[in-house]
């Protein structure tokens, strides 16, 4: 009665995405709001990750579906688009993390439905 990850090679991707979200506090460090948001997000989707990698649950995938568009959006939120390299990296780090989110999220909803279950919990024999 292991939980285990619909496709967790997905989930170790968010991590890996989620940690280079979070270097960029040590990378932006002439610019401390944009490192201080890039660290808090990034880390919030490590720990959402490791989350979904130990005992995998929907919400997790959500919130990594929500930050990725807000590390997408934040260049033009927080008026630092005209800094191009910080703005590409945002857009392209924040458009794989929701990607991969959203695939998780579909490969879970179709593991559910072949198995017939209906919670939030996949459970694999």
């Amino acid at each position: 009665m292991d939980e285990q990850v619909p496709k967790k090679w997905l989930e170790w991707t968010s991590l890996l995405l989620g940690l280079a979200i979070t270097y960029c506090v040590f990378a932006y460090t002439e610019r401390p709001f944009i490192a201080w948001n890039a660290g808090a997000v990034g880390t919030v989707v490590v720990c959402c990750s490791v989350v979904a990698i130990c005992h995998y649950r929907t919400f997790a995938e959500w919130i990594n579906f929500v930050l990725g568009c807000w590390i997408v959006v934040t260049p033009y939120a927080l008026a630092f688009e005209t800094q191009f390299t910080v703005t590409l990296v945002h857009v392209v780090l924040g458009s794989c993390i929701s990607v991969n989110a959203a695939a998780q999220l579909i490969c879970e909803k179709r593991t559910r439905r072949r198995c017939g279950g209906s919670s939030s919990r996949v459970k694999f024999d």
